[in-house]
């Protein structure tokens, strides 16, 4: 409809100028001259406004096609009627065609916005860069997995983390490997190449999997602890029973009338080595209960749980022994009103073990200050940190103390460390340590 109007529109104006024209020409062989005079004058209007028509016609289809290429999609047709009444449908479908790619630009729009949130606040470290190093994307997380502010050449890392940085170099397209940093990063890398408008590019993510890797520890333990539970208490059940059995025995044949077969020496010696074996026999069933209880934790009871009211009862209950031992114990909260979503009875268990550890190793240390403190970490995420000013831990021990059963203390069991990571993975969050041997030691929770 709208080309036929447009040639009609066209035709009208040619077939009128050729009737001027052959008029024009009549009246010349008529010598009429004034006349042709004013046909000619007419003539001559026609042809422009049979360009102006054309021109504007093809003027309004280049703003056209220069807002698709420039996508300046602002530009509207509605108002502009100047080519004619035929062309207010062109002006509409024009329109149209404007107004689906000014929405299509807008979805294209909110999805790289999207896209670009999502990189952001991920929780996976993403890092790209070209085959002569440029980093062209890092996201917050990588950053922070990185422990930089800002990357722009991949090489800056071997100043920073050189072995990340040749183990970067040599993983193979498509490879995964692992990269402990530290006792904290432990990362998952994976490697995947692309090309984006001619440019080869090396996709890496960064995933910290040390809470995954801490959970298998923990259940590998659980399931030993399990099975030498089970072994352990056959075989002491049965032993336990029979060394009573024969020291009941025993005294009941060692009575006065037999005492000349045996001397009291002998007597006395028997029944010192049958006091041992029951005792030891006690002692290992007492071990195998601290087993039991690494391994048999109840669910948390998730609730809001006021920090301040939790601390508060931590105080108290060392506000005796921190007075006798001259340690200090402090508190500090960002927000008073700072509320945790947790168990309180069994994170109020894993703080008292920690508090309590770190005031044993303060004693007849001057100066001697536990602090523990709460806030919110950059990922809204709450954090609780039991610091002291002790010795700290040496190298070789950190990657140790949360292993069952091992310990630095001569009366420890070894167990508290571990059930207390096992509590606070039960709350879905981590527990790490960090110490600087001679200043400090921080054990860091995150929920």
């Amino acid at each position: 409809m709208i080309f036929s109007s447009f040639r009609f529109q066209i035709f009208l104006r040619v077939a009128f100028i050729g009737l001027l024209t052959m008029a024009f020409i009549w009246l010349i062989e008529s010598n009429k001259y004034v006349s042709a005079t004013i046909i000619f004058s007419v003539g001559i209007f026609s042809l422009f406004s049979l360009f102006h028509y054309v021109e504007n016609t093809n003027r309004k289809l280049t703003r056209f096609i220069e807002a698709i290429k420039y996508d300046d999609f602002i530009i509207g047709f509605d108002a502009d009627n100047k080519v004619g009444k035929s062309f207010r449908q062109l002006n509409h479908s024009m329109k149209e065609v404007l107004d689906a790619f000014r929405h299509t630009r807008k979805e294209n729009e909110e999805n790289l916005q999207f896209l670009d949130t999502l990189v952001k606040n991920v929780q996976v470290g993403i890092l790209s860069y070209d085959d002569t190093g440029e980093v062209g994307l890092i996201n917050h997380m990588a950053k922070k997995l990185l422990s930089l502010d800002n990357l722009a050449e991949l090489n800056e890392l071997s100043g920073t983390d050189p072995e990340l940085y040749i183990l970067l170099k040599s993983i193979p397209t498509g490879g995964n490997t692992l990269y402990r940093k530290n006792e904290l990063v432990h990362l998952a890398i994976h490697t995947s190449r692309l090309r984006i408008r001619g440019r080869e590019l090396t996709l890496v993510s960064l995933q910290n999997i040390r809470s995954e890797l801490q959970q298998n520890e923990l259940e590998a333990w659980q399931n030993l602890t399990k099975v030498l539970r089970h072994e352990i208490m056959n075989s002491v059940t049965p032993i336990s029973s029979l060394v009573s059995t024969l020291k009941d025995m025993f005294e009941e044949e060692t009575h006065a009338d037999n005492e000349e077969q045996m001397s009291k020496e002998t007597i006395s010696d028997i029944n010192e080595a049958l006091q041992a074996i029951e005792n030891r026999s006690h002692a290992l069933k007492k071990f195998v209960h601290a087993y039991r209880d690494f391994t048999q934790i109840p669910k948390p009871a998730l609730k809001p749980v006021k920090l301040a009211t939790l601390l508060a009862r931590i105080e108290n209950l060392y506000l005796a022994e921190t007075k006798a031992s001259q340690v200090t114990l402090a508190t500090e909260l960002e927000d008073d009103e700072m509320t945790i979503i947790a168990d309180d009875e069994l994170l109020e268990m894993v703080l008292i073990n920690l508090v309590k550890n770190a005031i044993e190793v303060l004693i007849d240390q001057p100066d001697a200050k536990v602090t523990v403190r709460g806030y919110m970490s950059d990922q809204l995420r709450p954090i609780i940190e039991v610091e002291d000013n002790g010795p700290g831990i040496i190298p070789e021990a950190i990657d140790n103390i949360f292993i069952p059963f091992y310990t630095t203390k001569p009366t420890g069991s070894g167990i508290g460390l571990s059930l207390s990571r096992q509590i606070i993975h039960m709350h879905g969050g981590t527990l790490g340590v960090e110490s600087e041997v001679g200043k400090k030691t921080v054990f860091k929770i995150e929920l």
